[in-house]
């Protein structure tokens, strides 16, 4: 299965922001209830003991179970349809290019921290 990219283009974040008027809004990168948080005991169940970087890259693999699917068609408007995914088994582990940064590191030390 590939991985399907879900960063919104410009012009759908712009939308997706709403009533801000600002013509220096850019808007979200991606939409609403695609980021996970994990607290202290799913980070332990994970087996993340050391946090990562912010902006490193992670890779998930997760079991879910469908909780909801649901369509409307709004007056003048266009059919919108969801499904909700709850997310019951999980697995986090490193990127390729993250797994070779760590080798990188292992074998010549932190050239950045020079």
């Amino acid at each position: 299965m590939s991985l399907v990219s879900m960063k919104m283009s410009a012009e759908e974040s712009k939308e997706y922001g709403g009533a801000i008027a600002s013509t220096d809004y850019q808007g979200p990168e991606y939409p609403y209830g695609l980021s996970i948080d994990l607290d202290d005991g799913s980070l332990e169940k994970l087996g993340i003991t050391a946090l990562p970087k912010v902006g490193s890259e992670m890779m998930v693999t997760a079991k879910c179970v469908v909780k909801s699917v649901s369509a409307n068609q709004m007056q003048g408007g266009d059919q919108e349809t969801r499904v909700c995914l709850q997310i019951t088994d999980m697995e986090i582990g490193q990127t390729e290019n993250a797994q070779n940064n760590n080798r990188a590191t292992m074998l010549y030390g932190d050239m950045a921290a020079s």
